[in-house]
């Protein structure tokens, strides 16, 4: 099934890990996968959802790991913003199209962080 990442339900959904492969898939790419718990409020919902990206060139994670409590998520997009065009540009310069490549982010509520992966 084909979906778009930022019609997705990440409003207050809660992070519940994010995880990477570079070692099972035998060729030069990562794998990320992404767990979370749909619109978190355990009264109504525990759904837990898991989307994996493949053939990764860049994850960019910037959160403050201090904060212990558990992680929620505000929003996700999915377009080629201007971090995409940065790494577009030096991809480029190391010989690798980006033709096939998305940009996918989150937004993160507890720590006022953010997940980018480009896939």
């Amino acid at each position: 099934m084909m979906f778009r990442f930022d019609e997705l339900n990440w409003h207050d959904s809660e992070l519940l890990s994010l995880s990477w492969s570079c070692s099972d898939s035998g060729e030069d790419s990562i794998d990320i996968e992404l767990d979370y718990i749909v619109d978190y409020e355990p009264e109504i919902s525990t759904e837990r959802k898991r989307i994996r990206f493949h053939d990764c060139r860049k994850l960019h994670l910037s959160c403050d790991l201090g904060i212990t409590s558990p992680e929620s998520i505000r929003d996700g997009k999915q377009d080629k913003g201007k971090a995409f065009e940065e790494f577009r540009k030096v991809a480029v310069r190391c010989g690798i199209s980006t033709d096939d490549y998305e940009s996918f982010s989150l937004i993160l509520n507890t720590s006022g962080g953010r997940i980018e992966v480009f896939a």
